[in-house]
């Protein structure tokens, strides 16, 4: 359409004017067919949007289960012994350097 060519729906009342509108829609999504290259229905859309929520829910419940299990198995390795063993078997204690 032109700048020059309006559809008129202002002067319409309500009721003709959603008549009108929708008459025009159903030409558009008419020719859009015709064209060979419907777009995604709504429902189509709902599906997408659900399944991405649930991919975002799936990877939120992973990555905590991961953060969880690997805070428990670290906190389950022991500490470093505080004694070592020579090449000669003699046990030395290791103190820490004190300041």
């Amino acid at each position: 359409m032109d700048s020059k060519h309006t559809l008129d729906l202002e002067k319409l009342s309500p009721e003709d004017r959603k008549a009108r509108v929708t008459e025009l829609l159903n030409e558009i999504s008419a020719r859009n067919d015709a064209s060979g290259e419907p777009g995604p229905t709504a429902s189509e859309h709902k599906n997408r949007y659900l399944m991405s929520l649930s991919m975002i829910f799936y990877a939120t419940i992973l990555g905590s289960t991961l953060l969880l299990a690997s805070t428990v198995y670290f906190q389950f390795i022991p500490a470093p012994l505080t004694y070592i063993t020579t090449q000669d078997g003699r046990i030395i204690e290791l103190t820490p350097i004190k300041k």
